[in-house]
């Protein structure tokens, strides 16, 4: 047959900086551990991209098409890294916070036009689509060989592209941004074009192998091949139709790709027919079924297949675009079977006399058994070498609770030191207020001069105006108590959403208990139930700490009220008066106070010692300890526990230098006391009540601005909290609405015992089309199993068709190979904005397209881990049957309502055209 022919070409890219804002944000998410074994392994995904000019190799490959070869092993290993890349910082692209990195692709049918996103799935997009380029371009070469190992090589390159293919399909939706914005290369409705032209592209060459093998291929079976070949050829035929004006393909492009397939599709559905007849004939030989009517079903189906390439033949308009090439085969073919027409119809007519059948009448043709699936790349199953130096910190979900427990006890002993630190900083506020300690380490030589607070005092008022007053404190104290209220809320809706999906699974697995063997929800939901405990357990601290800061509030709450007022009426509360003379005599022992005073700032300093003791504990958390982990895992818990203090004992010593400060301040702080117990007993009375509003004020302004720090790390605490608990749930939800989906296409499938297509009532009813799609036509989808023989009609005993289980189809990067295998029944979990039936052969097919497809991501579709084990890991793929013989096809006269039903100038098949709806309210031509 001519050459086949598709407008691919490769996408160009722009030169892309992934190694440094990859090893910054490794740094500083994981610390420098994790940076420093990761480098290697970003400057080789670096290196491979610079590699790359996809120019000039469409140049090269254009002149040679044995380039593609070595293009196609850069691309597949550039595509294992990015997929690893992808596998452990999907979520962080998805953040706004996370990863930036500029992924710029241009559009391969308008090379000037370029798009920028920041998402490693755009990436993966590009690339796919190249891979499937440089696979299609070398599988149809090596079509058109007559080598039977070149036609082998050429199905497996074309079944490459396939998988490539729908890996694309599986990551498009991800990018969650708007179909304009999308390079039209990537539209949804132009992949799903290229995903039908290359699946029946593949058919196609396996008739080409099937026809020179007699005893394994007999005419039923390559009927059947040619009619699902043509079914491909026809869909996207009709969707170069139904978009040809807003196609991005150029228009000498779409001219010769519509040619193409006008003339596959013509071509193979006249070929059905043909063989089908063929078949009807060699049983008409078999002295057992010689009255079952076999000539007169071979004479309709050669009419049939007379009427379809005539049909096309004079369609002027269309056999115009068709080569010289074309139009010779065609009407070599037309001639072909005109001859055998006349030959079976003068036998049936004067010998035989069979009953014939008119085109709606006609018994379908048995659908083909065996689906050509994908098939991943060579090499895809091999794990990267360079994937162990990221399992140091991205762990399995055993070594991350093992982790979890380690960052536990650490935060636990974080806990402690704070308290003591908080106890050492109450027992000395008390002790200040008490001695007049904070009045005189505010003294200058100049004494206190009136109409002048002391320069600490003032510093705290002003701070305590700059942060808001008192009415800014009410209002961040409300927005902490709404926001730890919209935490429990949100934590209260995951659990619910993990329970719900547990109870159903469970409910399934009673009702079904032989049967329903999908894994237990813990099993694969283990990462998420982790999380979840440790943002519930980090929200309960903060409840606790929420209690003290309320305790703390009210107390000063009055402080606050009288320090909202000027300074000047501030003043009238102290009326101080000079303290000069008081300064003089007591110099020595004042600055020795002052000195204490700084010393002991340097211990026990609330502000100081916080920051010190998150910064131990961010290190210590970042720490890359993978060895003991792995260690700990086995251990019972006791065990686990104590090998977890000693992995914290150097923490323990960090910690304990705080401790001993701590301790160490007490001594000072009593001497201070003392100190400022002896010179207050020599002061006259007349400075007294000032001194102990002052001390009052002094105090309650060190803890107002206490509170405030407290507020920050609150509001800093609930804003984070709040955002995580956001990408958890949402995590949780897409995983519990695709295992629902699952659910209930299994539940179906069990219920059902039958296979039946899966079409959507949204998109698809028995009594009208969805507007603006292209579906397959009403009523031959309807179970054969209720057609019942009529009397005095040839009996026809058709096959049964097995009921498979209704197995969720998932994507290759994340799971197993479709291959090629006994057709089973799939529903639609994966069903990225183009539902229908496709999926249920295998392949990545849809039979509803959407002119404006939306990309949005789907809650049925579930990202299966790249790690079996522990880390990412290449996924095993399980191996396929090989084409396997179908069994002889029997005939049985069509019913009643199959007469019905089979209507069309292709009746015959089980389905007649997959034809563009533009308006359902007019007729379809």
């Amino acid at each position: 047959m001519s050459l086949r022919t598709f407008p691919l070409q490769l996408k160009a890219t722009q030169a892309t900086d992934i190694y440094n804002p990859l090893s910054k944000f490794i740094g500083q998410k994981y610390g420098p551990d994790a940076l420093k074994a990761s480098q290697g392994t970003l400057k080789n995904v670096q290196d491979i991209r610079n590699s790359f000019d996809f120019v000039k190799s469409a140049s090269q490959i254009n002149n040679d098409f044995r380039l593609c070869a070595e293009l196609q092993e850069q691309l597949v290993l550039y595509l294992k890294y990015i997929a690893m890349i992808d596998h452990y910082f999907k979520t962080d692209f998805s953040d706004p916070r996370g990863v930036k990195i500029a992924f710029s692709w241009n559009d391969s049918f308008q090379p000037t036009k370029k798009k920028t996103i920041n998402h490693s799935k755009y990436e993966l997009a590009g690339v796919l689509f190249n891979l499937a380029t440089c696979y299609y371009i070398d599988g149809n070469i090596a079509s058109t060989s007559v080598k039977d190992e070149d036609k082998l090589k050429a199905l497996g390159k074309l079944r490459t592209c396939l998988w490539c293919i729908n890996e694309l399909k599986q990551t498009l939706p991800s990018l969650l941004v708007n179909p304009q914005d999308i390079p039209s290369d990537l539209d949804i409705t132009f992949i799903n074009l290229l995903s039908n032209y290359v699946t029946g592209l593949c058919y196609g060459v396996l008739l080409d192998i099937a026809q020179k093998d007699t005893k394994k291929y007999g005419p039923d079976r390559l009927a059947s091949i040619n009619k699902v070949a043509s079914k491909h050829f026809q869909i996207a035929l009709d969707i170069v139709n139904a978009t040809w004006k807003n196609s991005p393909i150029p228009e000498n492009a779409r001219k010769g790709l519509r040619a193409t397939l006008l003339f596959t599709a013509t071509y193979h559905r006249t070929q059905a027919y043909y063989q089908q007849a063929l078949n009807h004939i060699i049983l008409q030989q078999d002295e057992d079924r010689v009255r079952e009517g076999h000539m007169g079903l071979a004479t309709s189906h050669l009419r049939q297949s007379l009427n379809v390439i005539n049909g096309f033949l004079n369609n002027k308009k269309d056999v115009e675009l068709l080569g010289q090439q074309q139009k010779g085969e065609l009407v070599a073919m037309a001639q072909e079977v005109k001859t055998k027409y006349e030959e079976i119809a003068f036998k049936n007519k004067n010998i035989f006399q069979d009953i014939e059948y008119p085109p709606e009448q006609l018994p379908e043709i048995p659908d083909e058994k065996m689906v050509i699936g994908a098939v991943e790349p060579k090499g895809w199953k091999d794990k990267l070498e360079d994937e162990k130096y990221f399992e140091c910190f991205f762990l399995s979900p055993e070594l991350k609770a093992v982790k979890q427990e380690i960052h536990q006890a650490i935060d636990a002993k974080k806990q402690e030191v704070e308290t003591n630190l908080k106890s050492a900083n109450t027992l000395r506020n008390k002790h200040y207020s008490e001695g007049y300690i904070n009045y005189l380490i505010a003294l200058d030589p100049s004494g206190t001069k009136k109409n002048e607070l002391p320069p600490k005092l003032k510093a705290g008022i002003d701070k305590f105006h700059k942060n808001g007053g008192s009415t800014n404190y009410e209002n961040i104290k409300e927005h902490i108590a709404q926001a730890s209220k919209n935490c429990k809320g949100i934590l209260e809706q995951i659990k619910e959403m993990i329970a719900k999906e547990k109870s159903d699974d469970e409910e399934m697995r009673k009702k079904y208990p032989q049967v329903w063997n999908r894994p237990y929800s813990e099993a694969i939901n283990q990462e998420n139930i982790l999380n979840l405990r440790d943002l519930e357990q980090k929200y309960y601290i903060a409840i606790k700490a929420d209690e003290e800061v309320a305790f703390k509030f009210t107390k000063a709450k009055d402080w606050m009220t009288k320090l909202s007022q000027p300074q000047d009426v501030i003043l009238q509360m102290l009326n101080p008066t000079s303290d000069s003379e008081f300064f003089t005599q007591n110099k020595d022992k004042i600055l020795a106070l002052q000195q204490a005073h700084e010393q002991l700032n340097k211990l026990v300093d609330l502000e100081l010692k916080r920051e010190e003791i998150k910064n131990i504990t961010e290190a210590y958390k970042k720490q890359n300890y993978i060895a003991e982990l792995q260690q700990m895992v086995p251990m019972n818990p006791q065990d686990r526990q104590q090998a977890i203090q000693k992995l914290l004992a150097p923490l323990d010593n960090d910690f304990a230098k705080i401790n001993t400060g701590i301790q160490e301040s007490y001594p000072i702080l009593d001497a201070m006391v003392k100190s400022a117990k002896a010179m207050n007993e020599t002061r006259s009375s007349s400075n007294q009540n000032a001194i102990k509003i002052l001390e009052d004020m002094s105090q309650a302004v060190t803890q107002i601005n206490e509170i405030f720090d407290d507020f920050a790390q609150g509001t800093e605490f609930y804003d984070n909290l709040s955002y995580y608990l956001g990408l958890l749930q949402a995590t949780v939800s897409d995983f519990c609405i695709a295992r629902e989906i699952d659910r209930q296409n299994r539940a179906q499938d069990l219920e059902s015992k039958q296979q039946q297509f899966n079409v959507q009532k949204p998109y698809f009813t028995e009594d009208k089309f969805a507007q603006g799609t292209s579906t397959f036509i009403v009523g031959n989808f309807l179970n054969k199993q209720n057609q019942q023989s009529q009397p005095n009609q040839p009996i026809q005993q058709q096959q049964q068709k097995s009921v498979m289980p209704n197995t969720t189809v998932q994507s290759n990067l994340f799971g197993q190979q479709m291959g090629i295998q006994q057709q089973q029944q799939f529903g639609n979990p994966q069903n990225m904005g183009y539902p229908g039936p496709g999926q249920q052969y295998g392949y990545q097919q849809s039979g509803v397209y959407q002119q404006q497809p939306i990309y949005q991501q789907q809650p049925n579709y579930q990202q299966q881990s790249y790690m079996p084990q522990q880390g990412f890991q290449q996924p095993t793929y399980q191996q396929q049957p090989v084409y396997q013989q179908q069994p002889n096809y029997q005939q049985q006269q069509p019913t009643q309502q199959q007469q019905q039903q089979n209507k069309g100038p292709f009746a015959g098949f089980s389905y007649a055209e997959s034809t563009f709806v533009s308006n359902p309210t007019q007729p379809k031509k």
